[in-house]
């Protein structure tokens, strides 16, 4: 739908007129271009509300909020909805963009795909480190560090020691 018409015009102008804005990522360039639209009254469709709340949750993980971008890398991995299929790569962006701001969800999430190098490159003593943070964070992960424990290498155990 955006990719053809005078829509598509206005559009690309908007996110070309943000462009000098080096904080934004790509999609907050789009979101906020849309958003534009959208106050100009030109019939912007911004995503809205949905039912399982995964359109709301991309905007608030675009917009840096970090317990929607765990939400959103466990959504990547559970494929329960068409809109956010199972994709490792997708799940493991989002999780450690939570992991990396503090979230011991995201923490758990990344560092269950770093081990298991599900979407990513594997890394077996940084995936067990991660999940040691979202241990430190409060969840209860033990299980899973005895898991991890039990597959390492002795010289992969003295690493995280």
């Amino acid at each position: 739908a955006y990719r053809g018409g005078d829509y598509f015009d206005r559009l690309n102008q908007k996110v070309k007129a943000l462009g000098g804005a080096k904080e934004k990522t790509g999609p907050q360039y789009l979101l906020a271009a849309l958003k534009q639209l959208n106050d100009e009254g030109r019939d912007a469709p911004l995503p809205t509300a949905d039912e399982g709340g995964y359109r709301t949750m991309y905007i608030q993980s675009v917009d840096g909020d970090v317990r929607a971008q765990s939400s959103l890398g466990l959504a990547y991995v559970q494929g329960k909805d068409p809109r956010t299929p199972i994709d490792p790569t997708r799940s493991a962006h989002w999780s450690r963009k939570s992991a990396l701001a503090g979230n011991p969800v995201g923490q758990l999430g990344y560092g269950i795909l770093l081990f298991r190098g599900d979407g990513i490159q594997p890394d077996r003593i940084n995936g067990y480190l991660w999940m040691k943070k979202a241990a430190q964070g409060g969840l209860d992960v033990s299980s899973t560090l005895n898991q991890f424990e039990a597959e390492m290498s002795t010289a992969e155990l003295q690493a995280v020691k």
